[in-house]
């Protein structure tokens, strides 16, 4: 059996780094032995895992990109840490989630990897190894020429007060250039086609979407409220708190708005909008049950999970079609609209609201096209193809 390595910002406590611990957790209960190491949060009692950055490594990594615009690419203490797992685990396969989040050095990683002959899988949940700075491009395409001129989003995550986009990107390449044993996978057809035109391009790729729970995201009795419901982990101008706003104003009055998520302060008070704040998975399941129809205004996602469990809990969709938001929604499942355009939002949502749909369509259809099991197996044969 093989040795199989994670390493990812967390053991389970964000989205990406739940992911990464069911993949570890399958692949343990096939027989291999597995490994996470994370960055932040607490550890998993469910397979062994290594926390191996500290508040130093998020200190350095802060001040570099705030200051510099060198996100995860500046040395840090964690990688000597990360090589002394390495040694010791001795993996046969290395599956890299993502390395940007104050924790962890890209070019340090990669030279690591770099003087082991050993297959590497990276998931690009997000864009941000192809960019010269931004996890969500949006509408930009500097990245396929270089970034050769200041960044335009600075701004956004990961924030900086100066641009060096066109040096990160060279840099980004060149560690990447380093792993001769690379397979890249995206989970939806928005990232395949952001890959085509970046960088790495030319490294094999698989499209394998990203899977949920259908058994416990499921429809219930549960009667339908007059909620539009919204969910983001933290709300930014990216994942649409802006559009939130505008959108309050098309909605008609009997259908309100609960968000879920951290709002920044200034949004918190909003009349006609109720911020929930974090939720555990359990009360986001009872939520999107009651919900009449989720609204995705996100400008970018490269999957978006939260439409996935909505229509597993057979809530219907109502997104803007930017990123992969708007990817295999058809009605009575959901309708797309045009990235910004918050009134056609609202006249999707609420003929969503209104419509008679059934649950359980809407949930054979996410358990079609977001099963987990189906997830699970596909990254198992490439792990198997990868490690003849």
């Amino acid at each position: 059996m093989a040795r199989i390595l994670h390493i990812s910002v967390t053991a389970g406590s964000d989205p990406t780094g739940r992911l990464a611990l069911q993949l570890a957790c399958d692949s343990a209960q096939r027989g291999h032995h597995t490994h996470l190491a994370f960055g932040r949060g607490p550890g998993s009692d469910q397979i062994p895992s290594t926390r191996i950055a500290s508040p130093v490594d998020l200190a350095i990594h802060g001040f570099a990109t705030r200051l510099a615009d060198r996100h995860a690419l500046v040395s840090s203490p964690s990688a000597v840490k990360l090589c002394r797992l390495i040694d010791s685990f001795r993996p046969d396969l290395i599956h890299l989630h993502n390395i940007h989040g104050y924790y962890l050095s890209l070019p340090e990683l990669c030279r690591l990897i770099a003087n082991r002959d050993i297959p590497v899988v990276v998931t690009l949940h997000d864009a941000w190894p192809l960019t010269g700075h931004c996890a969500t491009p949006a509408d930009c395409s500097k990245f396929t020429l270089g970034c050769t001129t200041p960044c335009p989003r600075c701004s956004h995550y990961p924030k900086a007060l100066v641009s060096r986009s066109e040096q990160n990107l060279r840099d980004k390449a060149h560690s990447f250039s380093l792993i001769p044993r690379l397979h890249i996978v995206v989970p939806s057809q928005y990232m395949l086609d952001i890959l085509a035109e970046s960088h790495l391009a030319r490294r094999p790729a698989s499209l394998i979407r990203n899977g949920i729970d259908t058994r416990r995201f499921r429809p219930d009795e549960t009667a339908r409220s007059h909620i539009a419901l919204a969910v983001s982990r933290h709300w930014s101008a990216d994942k649409g708190i802006d559009d939130l706003l505008e959108l309050r104003r098309h909605l008609p009055d009997n259908l309100r708005i609960v968000a879920v998520g951290q709002a920044p302060p200034g949004h918190r008070r909003h009349h006609g909008i109720t911020y929930t704040g974090a939720m555990t998975s359990g009360q986001l399941i009872e939520l999107y049950r009651r919900a009449a129809v989720l609204v995705n205004p996100s400008h970018g996602e490269s999957f978006s999970l939260v439409k996935a469990e909505a229509l597993a809990c057979g809530t219907p969709v109502a997104s803007y079609a930017g990123g992969a938001s708007g990817e295999l929604l058809t009605p009575p499942y959901g309708i797309s609209v045009p990235t910004g355009d918050t009134a056609s939002l609202a006249r999707a949502a609420v003929s969503l609201a209104i419509a008679d749909t059934n649950p359980a369509e809407l949930h054979d259809f996410a358990a079609r096209h977001f099963n987990l099991d189906k997830m699970l197996q596909q990254y198992n044969d490439l792990y198997n193809q990868l490690l003849k």
